[in-house]
């Protein structure tokens, strides 16, 4: 008699314990009508304090005959308190993955929710016995709207979908609720004159991250974000850029990497980014704008050392302080890159040691720098060749010789300095004369020619006259 007591005891703390944590698992949100696609799914809050395994519990929809298992997809099966839970139509999942993403607590079940209306239940078994119901109507919104249907306040109102998160909780100041609940089991919560955008509030925060100023021809990093009202990024819709310069680009908010743009003139552009929560929506939900300023790119090589110290003197010649991280010293097969967080302020000068970059004097006649993406800033070489040398005349031999001055491997003389120096030393019109003089003279050897020509006899054999000389060895 005393086992029995225990173990009816026993039974009583099991079970009953059971369905008291159960019992806190409720339904909290219905996405029954999604605008464009048919993505159903419920989502579940467990309120209490104990654990719950939603993968035991079951699903049932009144227009099905049966309770529909409940399979965990992604995340865990077991509910934490406070944890939030989506079972979403199974063959609904990978639309559903795409839309939201995958990383909160997903299960799949074979169901389908009437557009019309329906009651949705989760139970432990037995239909009779729910944990939760909640019954719905197309009457209450939601319908084509993108909106989903949610537990606020006590009241099931429409609002921008929040799976896995917690439903809102503000209304507009100008939009009153009435709400009556029934009983009696009659029929859903009906909500009279609500403005579903208005019921909603819901405040949507996009963001431009950007440089304040950027160099000309030189890429730029952008990075944009949208985020609800707590905060969290979106893992759907789409964002629409405008660089202000004729160029634009969309992306998916999925796509988390910074992208560049280059701009190829100074100026200042008007950038703007639109956020759209349904990819396919004509009229975005958030916007955020920001003017870029784009300057001449004046970074360039100033100085270098010579063979016993050869540093790389750089300096910023702009008026604002320049982030060149990533920014390369190239010469030959040699490349030093300058690490992350390095700036070059304005009209300030950067000096980097051979020691760490590791050039010598030998790299000094094909020296470059070059931006994070390749694109040549400076090359030193090719700025060196602005130098010209005189050549002076030595008198001192009968015959007049020129000795030109060597270059020092510091300076070259540039293809274009010399063409303006010999076109300096010729006389003015010395040029005409020659070709006037040329010209008499060929004619002149034209003359003869035709002359000597026409003078030879008759018969006259050049041969001929070959064969009379001899060639006599002395």
């Amino acid at each position: 008699m005393p086992k029995k007591i225990i173990y009816v005891f026993a039974g009583i703390i099991l079970f009953g314990g059971f369905h008291f944590a159960l019992a806190d698992v409720a339904i909290n949100e219905i996405m029954y009508d999604l605008k464009g696609a048919d993505i159903d799914w419920v989502e579940v809050k467990n309120s209490g304090t104990e654990d719950v395994d939603l993968s035991v519990l079951k699903l049932y929809i009144n227009n099905s005959a049966s309770n529909h298992a409940i399979n965990n997809f992604a995340g865990s099966a077991v509910l934490h308190a406070g944890d939030y839970g989506v079972i979403v139509v199974s063959s609904y999942i990978s639309g559903y993955t795409a839309k939201w993403g995958s990383t909160s607590n997903l299960f799949t079940s074979s169901y389908s929710l009437p557009n019309a209306g329906a009651t949705v239940q989760i139970n432990a078994g037995d239909k009779l016995s729910p944990v939760s119901s909640v019954s719905y109507s197309s009457a209450q919104g939601a319908t084509e709207d993108n909106n989903s249907l949610q537990l606020v306040s006590g009241s099931w109102v429409p609002a921008r979908p929040t799976p896995n998160a917690e439903n809102q909780s503000t209304q507009s100041d100008d939009t009153s609720v009435n709400s009556t609940s029934s009983s009696s089991g009659s029929g859903p919560p009906v909500v009279a004159g609500i403005s579903t955008k208005e019921v909603s509030n819901f405040k949507i925060k996009t963001e431009i991250k950007v440089n304040t100023v950027a160099l000309v021809g030189v890429p730029t990093a952008f990075e944009g974000s949208a985020t609800d009202h707590r905060g969290k990024s979106y893992l759907y819709g789409k964002y629409f850029w405008n660089f202000g310069d004729g160029d634009s680009r969309v992306s998916k908010p999925g796509d988390t990497e910074k992208f560049t743009h280059t701009y190829f003139y100074p100026g200042d552009y008007n950038v703007t980014l639109e956020f759209y929560e349904d990819f396919d929506s004509k009229v975005p939900d958030a916007t955020d704008e920001f003017t870029i300023k784009v300057v001449p790119a004046a970074i360039l090589i100033s100085r270098v050392g010579d063979s016993k110290d050869f540093f790389v003197e750089l300096t910023n010649n702009s008026a604002y302080d320049t982030d060149i991280s990533g920014w390369a010293l190239v010469s030959g097969q040699k490349t030093f890159v300058l690490p992350k967080n390095t700036f070059l302020q304005a009209k300030n000068k950067l000096t980097l040691s051979p020691r760490i970059t590791g050039f010598d004097y030998f790299d000094k006649s094909s020296l470059k720098l070059m931006t994070s993406s390749w694109e040549v800033v400076y090359d030193y070489s090719a700025s060196n060749w602005h130098k010209t040398y005189p050549i002076s005349v030595s008198a001192s031999t009968a015959s007049s010789t020129q000795s030109a001055t060597v270059p020092s491997p510091e300076d070259s003389i540039s293809p274009e300095d010399l063409s303006a120096a010999a076109a300096q030393s010729e006389p003015a019109g010395s040029s005409s004369w020659l070709w006037i003089s040329g010209f008499i003279l060929l004619l002149g050897i034209s003359s003869v020619a035709v002359w000597s020509v026409r003078r030879r006899p008759s018969g006259f054999s050049s041969s001929t006259e070959a064969d009379e000389f001899e060639m006599l060895d002395e």
